[in-house]
């Protein structure tokens, strides 16, 4: 009899990992080609929060669109906020996609510094994309960490 238990548990657990490793995490959406990003993306929500030494200090949930960005064919990229009740300039740099990944290099003037972002696509469509951020890092002892979840419509195509 527990043998006969054994073959069932064995079983079910070979289809369970079958099952499992079948199934797509991408809800049947698209992660399409670079040429997909090409144009300009308005926010459309934002899900994030950001924690200090573990704890959260800021979490958002909400409907956002005041953040666009570009990109670019030749590989220049630009974000811009809203604000003031007109578009703002931020920050200009370089992008890249390969294997589901953005990486956007860019200068920031307040540090005087080059920054890399990277962003994992979730799902690009010729009108959507939901892009995902996580960053940890320690600065004078403290330890910083930020997740960020955006969804964005094509408002033009390049």
């Amino acid at each position: 009899m527990k043998k006969l238990n054994l073959l069932y548990l064995w079983c079910l657990l070979s289809a369970m990992v079958l099952g499992f490793s079948a199934c797509s995490d991408d809800d049947g959406e698209s992660v399409g080609s670079a040429s997909d990003l090409i144009g300009t993306w308005q926010s459309v929500s934002y899900k994030g929060w950001e924690k200090v030494d573990g704890e959260i200090v800021d979490e958002r949930d909400e409907e956002d669109d005041e953040m666009m960005k570009v990109f670019n064919e030749d590989g220049t990229c630009e974000s811009y906020e809203w604000y003031s009740n007109a578009w703002h300039g931020g920050d200009s740099g370089t992008w890249s996609y390969s294997g589901n990944r953005i990486t956007n290099t860019y200068y920031d003037e307040w540090d005087d510094e080059y920054y890399t972002d990277y962003a994992t696509v979730k799902v690009l469509t010729s009108s959507r994309l939901e892009v995902e951020y996580t960053d940890k890092y320690t600065e004078s002892g403290v330890v910083y960490e930020e997740y960020g979840y955006w969804v964005y419509r094509k408002v033009t195509s390049e």
